[in-house]
């Protein structure tokens, strides 16, 4: 038996009361078990009798609901639910830029049904991605489309549109991400250095750039904060004891860093532009000022003659000093943020390696034996 219940959309009033809300004029989607299966998808309608017609069709021939699905009825259904889990924009939008190829694909060879897209239609359209606009892809990029491909056909075969998942069938590449880099000691102060020699194509705005950049630096040092959450940081986030709190916009995770005076100092000495925010006026569009302090970094980067100076290798710098203290992975992880200790080994185990090794030098320049037994073991085996 299939039940009927309306998927509210982001600014429905009835949204709070779920499914038990049935007198708004939201999409309307059925549940339940169809031929054996679970079918969970939307009939594509907002009236309600109009869905229970097809209600009654679907459980009259229930093989109907797989032979007329098609592809592009399928990632719109899909996107649907992607909006109603909430996902961020930037998730939303590599969604949309992959699946926007895969109708591309379909179209290109005449499938319209969900049930032509094949194995080998993806291993087809893998390939094709590999060299996209003739600039081969990131492997880690091939690895996160496989894995959206594989939620796709997941969801699409949970809601019994098809019988099995095609993208099971395709390997994923191993991605041979570059070592994290961390600054050097001397690249730090050289960045730190070239904030003061930093110009603008407005003569008078040359000091208000000059005193940002300085205390944009420092945070994303002393911090190790995304790039997205420092150009959003709130004043209120920061203590009078000079502790940062605030929850991750990727993660959501709960982040406390003590921040040391100069970075306090730096920041109050900076033109007071917003009441709620540091580094944002809250007109712009956060994209705008993400990519208005890129550029200010690359500016810093040639200003000092350091190369790659951009806004990960601070944060890999603050978690790469936190290590070579003396610090454990799982204190790293709280402080960045991250949701599980298994990303933060994949990019900083190299330097508990590197740490281990400086702890097994120490033990070994320890003399915690007497290293001349010689003689001793001698007399003992002519005894």
């Amino acid at each position: 038996m299939l039940s009927l219940y309306r998927r509210h959309v982001v600014g429905c009033a009835d949204r709070a009361l779920g499914r038990r809300a049935s007198r708004c004029a939201c999409p309307i989607w059925a549940d339940g078990k169809l031929d054996g299966r679970r079918f969970h998808r939307s009939l594509d309608t907002r009236c309600w009798s109009v869905a229970e017609k097809r209600i009654g069709l679907l459980e009259a021939d229930p093989a109907t609901a797989r032979a007329c699905a098609h592809v592009k009825g399928a990632i719109e259904n899909y996107f649907a639910d992607l909006h109603a889990r909430g996902l961020q924009k930037s998730t939303l939008k590599s969604y949309s830029k992959l699946f926007s190829h895969l109708e591309a694909c379909c179209t290109a060879r005449g499938i319209v049904l969900l049930q032509e897209v094949r194995s080998d239609v993806l291993i087809d359209f893998r390939s094709q991605r590999h060299t996209q606009q003739g600039q081969a892809l990131k492997p880690a990029t091939v690895v996160k489309e496989l894995a959206n491909l594989r939620a796709f056909f997941h969801w699409c075969q949970d809601a019994g549109l098809i019988d099995s998942n095609p993208a099971r069938a395709l390997k994923a590449p191993k991605p041979r991400t570059a070592p994290t880099l961390p600054f050097e000691r001397w690249e730090v102060s050289a960045i730190l250095d070239a904030c003061w020699r930093l110009d603008n194509h407005n003569p008078a705005g040359v000091a208000r750039a000059r005193l940002r950049a300085h205390a944009f630096v420092l945070l994303l040092l002393h911090s190790g904060l995304r790039i997205g959450d420092a150009v959003r940081l709130k004043r209120g986030a920061i203590e009078k004891s000079g502790r940062l709190t605030l929850r991750t916009a990727k993660t959501g995770a709960m982040v406390s860093v003590p921040l040391p005076a100069i970075v306090t100092a730096a920041i109050t000495q900076m033109p007071h532009e917003s009441e709620l925010y540091v580094f944002w006026n809250g007109r712009c569009d956060t994209r705008t000022i993400e990519n208005s302090f890129r550029r200010t970094l690359k500016a810093l980067g040639r200003i000092s003659g350091v190369a790659h100076v951009h806004p990960h290798r601070f944060r890999d710098t603050f978690a790469c000093r936190l290590l070579e203290a003396g610090a454990d992975l799982r204190t790293v992880q709280h402080l960045l943020g991250h949701s599980s200790v298994r990303t933060t080994e994949r990019h900083y185990a190299p330097f508990v390696a590197a740490q281990q090794r400086l702890l097994d030098d120490a033990v070994a320049r320890c003399q915690l034996l007497d290293e001349s037994p010689g003689p001793r073991l001698m007399n003992a085996g002519q005894s």
